[in-house]
């Protein structure tokens, strides 16, 4: 008889590969880390760039719209009172609740006179905002008040940091 050695005794045993490590990423990886850090920046810069100009259009066709309604009613209050939160709402989205929400009073017109360049607020038509949409019997020169309003709104339309 003869005996042939057993061909399957010299086979070794399977190996298991070593387990994948999570360190250091595939390339894939990376890529998508420098992806995601480079969009963050950019939707940021684009969020306050296209945001500004919205709230711009949206105040333009509010005055508008208080011009059409004030020639056709000439009734100062309302007019005072539109205009007041008008503006209080514009610098709100352009500089932010906290700079602009606690002003009122001559802080409020001297905010608006800063950031218009003007003195049309403390001394000139814009002053009737203090008072004018609270029911006082104040005069109230409606279209230089308007025309006040609208060149402050174009003057802030890119404001300064």
């Amino acid at each position: 008889m003869n005996t042939a050695p057993d061909p399957l005794s010299d086979l070794r045993d399977i190996h298991l590969p070593d387990p994948v490590s999570f360190w250091p990423p595939a390339p894939g990886w990376w890529i998508a880390l420098l992806l995601v850090m480079g969009l963050i920046p950019l939707s940021i810069w684009a969020f306050r760039k296209f945001r500004i100009p919205k709230a711009f259009n949206t105040a333009r066709h509010e005055l508008q719209g208080l011009r059409e309604s004030y020639a056709a009613n000439q009734q100062d209050q309302t007019l005072t009172m539109g205009l007041s939160r008008l503006l209080r709402r514009y610098a709100m989205a352009v500089y932010g609740r906290e700079q602009v929400a606690g002003l009122t009073g001559e802080q409020w017109l001297a905010f608006l006179n800063e950031k218009g360049m003007t003195s049309q607020f403390t001394e000139g038509a814009g002053r009737v905002l203090v008072s004018a949409p609270y029911g006082s019997q104040e005069s109230v020169q409606g279209q230089e008040l308007l025309a006040t309003v609208e060149q402050w709104l174009k003057g802030n339309r890119r404001p300064k940091p």
